[in-house]
């Protein structure tokens, strides 16, 4: 999420969560809302980073820290992928009910 990473630009999880809100009022597709899942990443591959699945609404106010950053909206998620979740991103155990 890279905006200028030569100036040390960068666009913040919470701050896309807001610009997705907001094109998401402007459309009104439902694609993006609260209770969307979510994985946010900061730092992958560093001695320091920063993994956490939640749904938008938990989130949004949850500090990554520094970045650079990466945003992934899973699909249909398998039970496995739901459970390495829960263990390694933080993700609520209620996860389990999106298991398809």
């Amino acid at each position: 999420m890279d905006l200028k990473p030569a100036e040390k630009q960068f666009l913040r999880i919470n701050q896309a969560f807001a610009l997705l809100s907001e094109v998401e009022k402007k459309k009104k597709e439902d694609v993006i809302t609260l209770d969307t899942v979510a994985v946010g990443i900061a730092r992958a591959g560093s001695r320091k980073p920063t993994l956490k699945g939640d749904f938008i609404k938990n989130l949004e106010a949850f500090d990554f820290g520094e970045p650079p950053y990466s945003l992934i909206f899973p699909g249909d998620m398998h039970f496995m992928e739901v459970e390495a979740l829960i263990a390694f991103a933080g993700a609520p155990s209620d996860f389990r009910r999106l298991v398809k």
